[in-house]
């Protein structure tokens, strides 16, 4: 039954003595401060014109990046008695971006470095605490080794003009490190090193830089102007979920000197399926997923960035369960709430 309570993510990320010389710290607390306020921005003169969108990233430059994601999950089971499970996390990555290559058609080949992750979880009142670098015993690094194995080990990524992660490379350096800290994960089969790689590929470092690079236009644009992006489709428990972007073009701003696109984003969600299920015996009536998600990008269309984006996604579950017993049919019910915050700062 795994595959009916697959969970999935929508759409998406962080920093003088007199006798002795004092230790400098070694971690400054306050890079990982998220700045959670809506970007400060003026009106333009002519707040109709038209405009293009455009990824401008210099060669050689680097780029400084603090991405934060913040979770939270609510399960609730109710059989003969309740059980309420609570769960959430917050993620802060801080990392640095240098774009190596452009070619003629405007594809960015970037090489990344995540400097620093913090994660802070509590989960059914037990409080975990992380923060690279700071970790020294053997157990806890194993225990931790996803992130350790990201921290300052560096990749790459190209990207097209129009904003599409094409390609994630070097990975499997990071997954050398992973299993070089977790001694257990050197008895894993090929097959099982291979879904590794794509865990640390496709569900840590491609949210994260959905969150930096998102898809647009070809044409110019104005207030008003909206496109969609259609997503690959995705398995939820027993339905199938098409799920499609939408992006509108609220404003054209100002910021100091720079003209700023503010871009709304929303989610439009078709599901299909058959909403019952049966394994081993037991009977699932699952309802309808409900999906929502919204989101304010800010794109500084004069240094050809975005400099911050705010995306918020909620997903409500339910099913319910019967089970033949010598006591009788006996009957389950399931809800869960999953909540994800994104944001992305151009430091």
């Amino acid at each position: 039954m795994k595959n009916f309570f697959l969970l999935f993510t929508v759409i998406s990320f962080l920093f003088a003595g007199c006798s002795k010389k004092e230790e400098k710290p070694l971690v400054n607390k306050n890079q990982f401060v998220t700045d959670t306020s809506e970007v400060k921005t003026t009106p333009v003169s002519n707040p109709n014109e038209s405009f293009s969108l455009k990824y401008k990233y210099e060669k050689g430059k680097k780029y400084h990046y603090r991405i934060s994601s913040f979770s939270s999950d609510i399960e609730t089971m109710k059989t003969d008695s309740s059980m309420t499970q609570k769960f959430n996390q917050s993620n802060v990555y801080l990392l640095d971006l240098t774009p190596t290559e452009i070619d003629p058609e405007g594809t960015m080949e970037i090489n990344v470095v995540i400097n620093s992750i913090k994660i802070d979880a509590l989960i059914d009142g037990q409080k975990i605490n992380y923060i690279s670098g700071t970790v020294k015993d053997t157990a806890d690094r194993a225990k931790y080794a996803q992130y350790e194995a990201l921290t300052n080990n560096p990749f790459s990524l190209r990207i097209s003009k129009a904003g599409e992660i094409i390609e994630i490379m070097r990975v499997d350096k990071i997954v050398n490190k992973f299993l070089e800290i977790n001694v257990k994960a050197n008895s894993m089969s090929q097959e099982q090193k291979g879904a590794v790689k794509m865990n640390f590929t496709d569900g840590l470092i491609r949210p994260l830089f959905n969150q930096i690079f998102r898809p647009i236009p070809d044409h110019n644009i104005a207030k008003d102007s909206a496109w969609s992006i259609t997503q690959p489709q995705v398995q939820a428990m027993v339905f199938k979920l098409d799920n499609k972007n939408i992006y509108k073009i609220l404003s054209l701003e100002k910021l100091g000197d720079d003209k700023i696109a503010i871009i709304d984003g929303s989610l439009k969600t078709s599901i299909s399926g058959d909403n019952k299920a049966v394994d081993r015996g037991v009977t699932y009536n699952f309802s309808k997923p409900v999906l929502t998600a919204s989101g304010k990008i800010y794109f500084d269309i004069t240094k050809g960035v975005i400099i911050k984006s705010k995306v918020s996604t909620k997903t409500i579950t339910h099913f319910t369960m019967e089970a033949p017993s010598p006591k009788g049919t006996q009957k389950g019910e399931r809800w869960g709430t999953t909540e994800n915050e994104y944001i992305s700062e151009l430091l």
